[in-house]
């Protein structure tokens, strides 16, 4: 199985300390995800997840994550780990069902 053909799991998880993703970014083809693991990275900002309308799980854990923001089109996200980032203040969760 190719990457473009799995539809239910990415998994992209830094695997050597001082390594991983800053940012979310090139997922644009992958329309049918419905999990994503992206924990333990630098990332920074919940972004350019727009297009995965069909995802479900959603890891953040273990980022630089400051603001819960961008999650509007995620209609059927029905789990979201944000756990260990620097978030001050939860907000903006109004949207998620």
């Amino acid at each position: 199985m190719t990457l473009s053909t799995c539809t239910t799991k990415v998994r992209l998880q830094n695997i050597i300390a001082g390594l991983g993703f800053k940012k979310i970014q090139n997922l644009e083809k992958y329309t049918n995800l419905k999990s994503i693991w992206l924990e333990c990275n630098g990332i920074q900002r919940i972004e350019n997840l727009g297009h995965l309308t069909k995802l479900r799980m959603l890891y953040l854990h273990q980022n630089s994550i400051e603001r819960i923001e961008n999650l509007e089109p995620l209609v059927n996200l029905v789990t979201l780990n944000l756990s260990y980032n620097r978030i001050k203040r939860i907000e903006n969760l109004h949207t998620l069902p």
